[in-house]
């Protein structure tokens, strides 16, 4: 949880407070587990421990005194919070490469079959209305086809970076708002 409160921070000075478990500020490769607070959805920064902290919650439960007792949390700056976050993350390659591959094979075979079923390549032109969230495919000035659509992120050229939807301000909320699900994986 980012409080609204800066903290002096011996390394980089006045920065945005951060709460981790005690075993992420000096661990490596210890996990990174994240709680989301559903009330401070685009916080950058959300509460986090490590992996045996998020074993011995879930042995008792939930967060109660032994829970919070094991995981001792601690304030760090947003800055250090980066830091621990990258020395503490575990990716496993080869399961992100399957992932990648099983998800985009199975989008490819539901999209092949909406492309045929509504004829999508056959419409004169599209439209989108970011305020309602519908894609409309029109043919001779009739709609055909109306679909109701979400974003997920953008990625940009110039920066060479991606940034999901749930970040980006200049996405109405109508949008954007069930890319939340995603920043809750």
């Amino acid at each position: 949880m980012t409080t609204d409160e800066k903290i002096n921070c011996d390394t980089h000075g006045m920065a945005n407070s951060t709460f981790v478990c005690q075993h992420l500020i000096e661990g490596e490769k210890l996990g990174f587990n994240l709680g989301y607070d559903p009330d401070d959805p685009n916080d950058p920064y959300p509460d986090a421990w490590c992996d045996k902290c998020e074993t011995v919650s879930d042995e008792e439960g939930g967060w109660n005194k032994k829970s919070q007792a094991f995981a001792n949390i601690k304030i760090l700056c947003s800055y250090c919070y980066e830091n621990v976050r990258e020395r503490n993350w575990i990716q496993d390659n080869q399961e992100w490469d399957k992932l990648v591959s099983s998800s985009c094979q199975w989008l490819h075979k539901r999209q092949e079959k909406i492309l045929t079923k509504f004829k999508i390549g056959e419409h004169d032109r599209w439209d989108r209305d970011e305020e309602t969230g519908i894609l409309t495919f029109s043919h001779k000035g009739e709609p055909q086809v109306e679909a109701e659509f979400h974003f997920a992120g953008s990625f940009s050229k110039k920066s060479n970076t991606w940034m999901w939807a749930w970040a980006n301000n200049s996405f109405a909320e109508k949008v954007k708002a069930a890319s939340q699900k995603i920043k809750e994986l």
